[in-house]
């Protein structure tokens, strides 16, 4: 491989040619247990006989966190042979540059994850949809289930801004994604474990620096509570929106670069 070539078409196909060959019984494993798993999930969810009770269409948004959960496990799993030193080994002295390296979990992680991951909710919903109507019209149950849209999945109960909901979800949505996929490299046993609770102590961090910051600023904060006066900044978007979407979006800006230069620290 010419060294100093950063990427190649070939070369990536190649990658992926090969990393599916090694890993393709896996991969239809995962694919197969997820579909059956999310037929699970959402039929417990569902009304279903006798005790039948109207389907809100935003209990989908709330059934998916769910499998978006099972999402950053898979993309936890990412980098596999960095699970021992034989693998890391044989891993680096591939003929790939690190770029195209990176890339190649980026996609199949991700890209393709993610991707496939809307694909089996959206079947599992249909499925169990139909299955939960035949169940109620067999006990003459009322109960309404109204097909499973997309936008359900960013449903608003309480009269909030729906496309605040929208962009902080997906910028929520991205952020996590990309910090489970970069700091999975920064660990080699137990990597997903490790980035787990690496992200759950962040969040506890920043909602101590919150809890901090309120008692500050507002004397009158008692314990854990947190106070925020809410007001306009533009038209429709106000200071907690704004703090939302820095919070969500900046990272991701650093998490992908991160993951790379740590990716290629290793085969320095």
């Amino acid at each position: 491989m010419n060294k100093n070539s950063f990427f190649s078409f070939s070369r990536f196909g190649l990658l992926l040619r090969n990393d599916f060959m090694l890993n393709y019984k896996k991969y239809l494993l995962t694919i197969a247990g997820a579909f059956l798993a999310g037929i699970l999930i959402i039929y417990i969810n569902m009304p279903s006989g006798k005790y039948g009770y109207d389907f809100h269409p935003g209990r989908y948004g709330d059934i998916f966190v769910i499998f978006l959960i099972g999402l950053g496990a898979f993309i936890g799993l990412g980098f596999p042979a960095f699970s021992n030193k034989a693998s890391t080994h044989s891993y680096l002295l591939m003929p790939c540059s690190t770029f195209e390296k990176f890339a190649s979990q980026f996609l199949i992680r991700i890209i393709i994850g993610t991707a496939l991951i809307f694909l089996i909710f959206y079947v599992d919903a249909i499925i169990v949809r139909s299955a939960a109507l035949h169940s109620l019209s067999q006990y003459n149950n009322p109960a309404k289930i109204p097909v499973f849209h997309f936008s359900d999945l960013f449903f608003s109960y309480n009269n909030i801004n729906i496309n605040i909901v929208k962009y902080t979800s997906i910028c929520l949505f991205i952020t996590l994604g990309l910090y489970i996929f970069s700091v999975r490299l920064y660990y080699k046993r137990l990597a997903m474990i490790k980035t787990a609770l690496t992200l759950a102590a962040t969040a506890a961090l920043i909602a101590l620096l919150c809890i901090v910051m309120s008692h500050l600023f507002y004397p009158e904060t008692k314990g854990m509570d947190i106070i925020v006066n809410d007001y306009q900044v533009f038209q429709n978007i106000s200071n907690m929106d704004v703090y939302m979407y820095t919070l969500f979006c900046v990272p991701i800006i650093f998490f992908l670069p991160l993951g790379y230069f740590k990716l290629k620290e290793k085969h320095l």
